[in-house]
């Protein structure tokens, strides 16, 4: 059996370097397309250049396309439907102008992003116009008219409210560095030894570097040469095309070129497979904790309310993550000795393997925590209707919102059905009475199908006011809430 092994591995060394041997220049080709022809064929097929930086990008794209059909949830702060799912990019539609929108609550976001100095901000970085497209008008100025003309002055009100009479400029920041942020091309940097590693350890051991330096040397006196015949040849010339006075640096450019084509195309093959393990990196930067700044400001005409400027501190975190492999049994992986390709990359690998195997399902199905701090300043309204006796004045308050919010998908798998719980306290910190303390808890089951979302909620309330537009009521202080099925992002 030995003997049958030994003989199978020198055959496919011999088909191989027929294989080189065999690999030609055309008098077609030019040096360019026959080194390309030559490099794509010992290649294959993938579309990966084989440089470690190129790898790296394929593995971020990768990272932004899965990121932008997942399951972004709602931003629960002050809606029924708690999620724990805070994703920037997939809140981009490919119009890139309308963004995220819920037809079912009646709301339409419009991206900004273009007004932003920062070209790339979408990698961090939001600014949104969220418009309330079924505004009302404020339900203590409604309910402070006589039962008599109640109905009535509603409808008039609603009429003096206009297509932009509900909406709230928002500008979201995620900071994004070695610890905080889901994107690649942050992480990237983190993994670029692991990535020359790779390089170094299968790649560059395949290419005589004395080889290079000769086809380096015949490119250079094809460049330089003196002679007339040589200025109207370029590498881009057809090998046909030559002068016959240069019939022996044409042959010996086809030999560079098919020799070296054969030798770089398989040296990227073989690092292509030896980094095919390493595409479960971008599960675990998806997964990263996130700090996200909110600023926003509501934009209300007056019947709907008085406006409200808030400032909002969001904190999300799971407990597998590119960070937490990093900073534990992959801490290796930080080491620059790990892009020398030798025995702290195979301990780096060996790391990573063992890490994203032992959590692989938890990966899918882990629990995300959220915790976040709102600071919101109410403008003062005041309401005056002689001819009915109303008169509604509304000091200017202070308020101070926290939540806590954990949720997870219930099965291993894309699309799965998964669970939300938000608890929120709302403090009146200026103390006036007519502006009551709220404790608010919602539990939000979603279910996809075929795309599409339907989440049920069970929101409870300290006071009933306070419930939000539920579907039914159960009791004073408990409501249900339900929406049809609403398409997931693309």
């Amino acid at each position: 059996m030995r003997i049958v092994q030994i003989a199978t591995g020198v055959a496919l060394l011999l088909s191989g370097s027929l294989a080189m041997a065999q690999a030609t220049c055309m008098d077609t080709e030019s040096f360019d397309t026959c080194w390309q022809r030559l490099y794509d064929a010992a290649k294959g097929s993938s579309d990966l250049s084989g440089v470690p930086a190129k790898l790296a990008a394929t593995e971020m794209n990768a990272a932004r396309a899965r990121a932008a059909t997942a399951q972004t949830g709602a931003d629960s702060g002050g809606t029924a439907t708690a999620s724990t799912l805070t994703d920037l990019i997939p809140l981009f539609d490919a119009l890139g102008l309308i963004g995220n929108s819920d037809q079912s609550e009646g709301t339409l976001a419009f991206n900004l992003n273009f007004l932003l100095p920062v070209q790339e901000a979408d990698k961090n970085m939001q600014l949104q116009l969220v418009v309330n497209t079924s505004p009302e008008p404020l339900t203590q100025l409604v309910e402070a008219f006589p039962e008599t003309v109640r109905a009535a002055r509603n409808s008039e009100l609603q009429k003096d409210i206009g297509p932009f009479g509900d909406s709230r400029a928002e500008l979201t920041y995620s900071l994004v560095n070695s610890r905080f942020g889901r994107d690649f091309t942050v992480a990237r940097a983190q993994l670029a030894p692991i990535y020359e590693g790779a390089w170094a350890r299968v790649g560059m051991p395949m290419i005589d570097g004395a080889k290079l330096d000769a086809q380096r040397a015949a490119l250079t006196r094809l460049a330089r040469d003196p002679a007339p015949a040589a200025r109207s040849v370029a590498t881009t010339t057809p090998f046909g095309s030559y002068p016959a006075e240069l019939n022996t640096l044409r042959d010996e450019l086809k030999q560079h070129a098919a020799a070296s084509a054969s030798v770089i195309g398989a040296a990227t093959l073989a690092t292509q497979n030896e980094l095919a393990s390493l595409s479960r990196l971008a599960a675990l930067v998806e997964q990263q904790p996130q700090l996200l700044f909110s600023l926003s400001h509501d934009i209300r005409d007056e019947v709907v309310g008085p406006e409200k400027t808030s400032a909002k501190l969001t904190f999300e975190t799971t407990r597998y993550n590119l960070g937490a492999f990093l900073r534990g049994p992959g801490a290796i992986c930080k080491s620059g000795a790990v892009q020398s390709g030798q025995q702290e990359y195979a301990r780096c690998i060996s790391a990573l393997n063992s890490y994203v195997d032992s959590t692989d399902e938890a990966l899918k199905t882990q629990p995300r925590w959220k915790l976040g701090a709102a600071y919101h300043r109410v403008k003062a309204i005041n309401y005056s209707y002689p001819d009915d006796n109303v008169a509604l004045n509304l000091p200017e308050t202070d308020r101070l919102e926290v939540t806590a919010g954990w949720g997870r998908p219930l099965q291993p798998v894309k699309d799965a059905d998964r669970i939300d719980i938000e608890v929120g306290y709302d403090s009146n910190i200026d103390g006036d009475t007519s502006n009551k303390e709220r404790l608010k808890a919602t539990l939000t089951y979603t279910r996809r199908v075929g795309g599409m979302d339907m989440p049920f909620s069970i929101v409870y309330a300290n006071k009933d006011e306070f419930l939000g537009e539920v579907d039914h009521q159960i009791s004073l202080n408990l409501g249900i809430k339900f929406r049809p099925p609403v398409s997931a992002p693309k």
